[in-house]
């Protein structure tokens, strides 16, 4: 899986959620149904002569939202003083061959494949999952993620992972082919370092397997403790892409 590869993939992934409307500096992806969420609305700058008026342009139609995100792959393509208001956040690709990966389960937990129709019980945990950053987003959040996977279920899907019949954690994956997004890995803070994360891992890659998966990767923040464990379970690092964020008062 190449670098160009996994950018495919990308893109069809974010539309599965947002409209994007092609510009001269890039794509401008926004998800009219979930307005607040800085991963599903964001200017994604494909072009090293990108113009700064159409950024300009951005920032002050968008930043009602709250927020305005500007996604780069490079930084041949770095921005100006510009951003000097922006966070900068540091992102890697991690992938590997499917049958490279080294998981190991220590427990035998129980997962299984969710059904967007009929598990109430897991939006429900999506959306407590996401209380953190305020009800309406948290609801939100799980109404769309539940209405996605609904109408693409042959290449969208969640696995969730239970213990003394308590959901304690998910993962996601998109199907591409041959390839696959890994995404939205997440184990509750009282289970993390006792083995779930890998069988819940494990679990999603023999299911991808029989979907004829050859290839997967993820995304992970630099910043991030969790790209040690990817590493461990045998992902390596293919590129890196640069997020600049600003939030807004609203």
């Amino acid at each position: 899986m190449t670098l160009h590869d996994i950018l495919t993939v990308e893109m069809n992934h974010i539309r599965l959620f947002s409209k994007g409307t092609n510009k001269k500096s890039g794509i401008i992806f926004f998800d009219e149904r979930l307005r607040d969420k800085c991963y599903h609305n964001y200017f994604h700058i494909t072009q090293s002569n990108w113009d700064i008026t159409e950024l300009k342009a951005y920032e002050n139609s968008h930043k009602e939202e709250g927020f305005v995100n500007f996604l780069f792959e490079t930084e041949d393509i770095a921005p100006n003083d510009f951003f000097d208001g922006y966070t900068k956040e540091t992102y890697a690709y991690y992938q590997s061959k499917i049958d490279e990966l080294n998981l190991t389960p220590k427990i035998n937990p129980d997962i299984k494949r969710v059904d967007p129709f009929h598990d109430e019980l897991f939006f429900e945990f999506l959306y407590q999952d996401s209380m953190p950053f305020g009800e309406s987003y948290a609801k939100g959040n799980a109404k769309r993620q539940q209405e996605v996977l609904c109408q693409n279920q042959s290449l969208y899907f969640y696995m969730k992972v239970t213990h003394q019949q308590q959901i304690i954690g998910h993962l996601n994956a998109h199907v591409e082919g041959n390839y696959a997004k890994i995404d939205d890995f997440s184990i509750a803070e009282s289970h993390q370092r006792k083995g779930f994360g890998t069988a819940l891992m494990k679990a999603m890659v023999d299911e991808l397997k029989k979907l004829h998966v050859k290839e997967v990767y993820l995304v992970t923040d630099l910043a991030d403790t969790a790209k040690e464990l990817y590493e461990r379970m045998g992902y390596k690092q293919t590129g890196i892409f640069y997020h600049y964020k600003k939030m807004f008062k609203n």
